[in-house]
């Protein structure tokens, strides 16, 4: 019997099978937001069900949003190493983010760092290899103004988050992540809020080719397709990455 979170897991990342030869063929009229949850993602462990098409009232939409479901090597993110530091100022020792009462800390509203880590792995960590925290100086010893960890997802993924309220010396935001898999190296800056300035940086491990690219048109021509940050980033990232190959 599975437990409540292996079944979610396996919802979101289910196994993969080959296809029959007589499959049922399948095509999706429109790119729905709907669709991964409701049809494609059930379908990869189905032999028996092939997604054959998609189609869309714009044709670079119906494209991307293929591309984003077909695209292999993203599949094969091995670490992710993402940041969020916030500069001294933004939360005050007497915000509501330092109180030990409110369960506060640096992960209370910077745990982003943990979601990209669970997005682009596709998998739910396992254990934590390493952990330091550090408390706002006159503050609660117990409630941690950074924090950084290592931890492991199992399969040979790992990731390293890293996250502050208040980061001393520091003059700008910093919203990084780095993506590492076996043929590319992909460093996203600002992730989390992405319409305010940001860069897809994909560097090819062999060649050494380098494609900068940033996110801002996605936001019109695409905020109905998948309408979270990070959604919007696999599309784009699937999108270079085949353009790579």
């Amino acid at each position: 019997m599975m437990t409540d979170e292996e079944r979610c897991r396996r919802v979101n990342n289910p196994p993969q099978c080959p296809k029959a030869s007589d499959s049922l063929r399948i095509g999706l009229l429109s790119a729905s937001p709907i669709a991964p949850n409701a049809i494609i993602r059930p379908a990869m462990s189905m032999s028996s069900v092939i997604i054959a098409g998609i189609a869309a009232n714009d044709i670079n939409r119906a494209t991307i949003y293929a591309q984003e479901w077909a695209s292999k090597k993203y599949s094969t993110a091995k670490h992710v190493e993402a940041n969020f530091l916030l500069v001294p100022g933004i939360c005050q020792p007497t915000d509501f983010r330092y109180s030990y009462e409110l369960a506060g800390g640096a992960l209370m509203d910077l745990g982003y760092v943990l979601s990209a880590a669970r997005y682009f792995l596709g998998a739910e960590p396992v254990t934590c290899l390493s952990a330091k925290a550090t408390p706002l100086p006159g503050s609660h010893e117990k409630v941690d103004n950074e924090l950084e960890a290592t931890l492991d997802f199992g399969k040979g993924k790992t990731a390293g988050i890293k996250c502050a309220l208040s980061k001393e010396g520091l003059e700008e935001e910093v919203q990084e992540v780095t993506i590492n898999t076996e043929s590319h190296c992909l460093a996203l800056k600002g992730y989390v809020l992405p319409h305010y300035g940001n860069t897809l940086t994909i560097t090819e491990l062999e060649s050494g080719k380098v494609i900068k690219e940033s996110l801002k048109f996605l936001y019109e021509e695409f905020s109905k397709i998948l309408v979270t940050p990070s959604g919007l980033w696999l599309m784009k990232i699937a999108v270079l990455m085949e353009k790579t190959s």
